[in-house]
């Protein structure tokens, strides 16, 4: 058991929202696929809880104008919107990160039941629809970084980073199919 503080210095403490989870190691990587989302759609695909890892997909985007697919990581609180859970209402209720794969560019993105465009990078050619492609997203800490096809894209330090959570899988007016997914929990994710 351990015990969570909280001490006021000057005025009165303001806590909005605090997610205590035992960070227990997992005895090793995690290998998954095929995985499939489609039109407005999210989910975490393990019931682990991770914190600095490495996920690497093969995937598979086609998205309408303004879609696209992505990977969820330290995802946690996913919920749908509001009467009857409307999936397109709720896409972006959610506690984490969205890694999206765009038509021409790849969006990092930090979630607190809205979205919060953290870092985007245009892809050296247009997404192939319906192409095979490999996205490697590092977190370690507060530090984000994303490939795309072997291209480094994006490397964000976040000033206000969600540290822990699942691992997940969102299509916004898109489909999506994940080929293989692979989870490796890692504490020297960067150089």
């Amino acid at each position: 058991m351990r015990t969570l503080t909280v001490e006021a210095r000057a005025g009165h403490p303001v806590l909005t929202l605090v997610t205590v989870t035992d960070a227990a190691a997992r005895g090793g990587a995690l290998q998954l696929g095929p995985l499939t989302a489609s039109g407005f759609e999210k989910r975490t695909v393990d019931a682990g809880s991770f914190g600095d890892l490495v996920v690497t997909a093969e995937l598979s985007v086609e998205a309408r104008p303004g879609g696209h697919g992505d990977l969820l990581l330290r995802a946690s609180e996913l919920s749908e919107g509001g009467e009857g859970d409307d999936t397109r209402l709720g896409i972006h209720f959610l506690l984490g990160y969205s890694v999206q794969l765009h038509a021409e560019r790849v969006v990092l993105a930090r979630h607190g039941y809205d979205e919060r465009v953290l870092a985007e990078h245009p892809l050296t050619a247009p997404l192939d629809p319906g192409g095979r492609h490999r996205l490697v997203v590092r977190a370690a800490g507060s530090r984000l970084a994303v490939e795309v096809d072997g291209a480094p894209a994006i490397d964000h330090d976040d000033t206000l980073p969600h540290l822990i959570g699942r691992v997940g899988i969102r299509a916004v007016d898109a489909e999506l199919y994940v080929h293989e997914l692979h989870v490796d929990p890692n504490d020297t994710v960067h150089p």
